[in-house]
């Protein structure tokens, strides 16, 4: 097993955060990473008092800690590409490719992939049934479009309104006839 170097951890983050691809990796990159931070945090461990020693903890720390940050900011990376790539493979309805992904980000692929799956499901039966249930429009009103803003009006026995300007109605017939000389509303046509 290679040992990770600091410098290959950042070249990995820049990787994964200037290019839309994910970087290969394999879950050896894991074991190598935990073998890095363990070796780090031995040299912190030591006790030794002399000047020396004292800045090569203070340099190791602070390595320690970008390591840290670097690996965090490589994994969300990683997280939003994975998301980005389960939407597009569901748009486009292909298969998944694991090419370049963890074992761990296998699963996590999948598990979304499955999730949102369920859900648009759910969202296209519901518009479905919605679209079922939807009542006709009676064939005595009219659609219109207001071109202008009208106040709330009383029409036979029901109350109509207020609309604003560019709102979409459909309203008795006899009503559009006294819109339309108004010039408060456009006929909307039907396909």
């Amino acid at each position: 097993m290679d040992v990770l170097t600091y410098d290959e951890l950042r070249m990995v983050e820049r990787e994964e955060r200037d290019n839309n691809k994910l970087t290969e990796l394999d879950d050896e990159f894991l074991n190598r990473y935990k073998a890095y931070i363990a070796d780090k945090q031995r040299v912190l461990d030591k006790s030794d008092d002399n000047i020396i020693a004292k800045k090569v903890k203070e340099r190791t720390k602070q390595e320690l800690f970008n390591a840290r940050k670097s690996f965090k900011n490589i994994f969300e990376y990683r997280a939003r590409k994975v998301f980005d790539q389960v939407m597009v493979d569901l748009r486009m309805g292909v298969s998944p490719e694991f090419k370049g992904l963890l074992s761990s980000e296998q699963e996590v692929y999948s598990s979304v992939r499955k999730l949102l799956k369920k859900h648009f499901n759910q969202l296209v039966k519901a518009k479905l049934k919605k679209d079922d249930a939807s009542p006709e429009i009676k064939d005595d009103n009219l659609l219109v479009r207001f071109v202008k803003d009208f106040p709330e009006f009383a029409w036979k026995d029901l109350t109509l309104g207020p609309f604003k300007s560019e709102d979409v109605a459909n309203l008795p017939r006899e009503a559009v006839k006294l819109l339309l000389q108004k010039e408060v509303v456009k006929e909307v046509l039907r396909e």
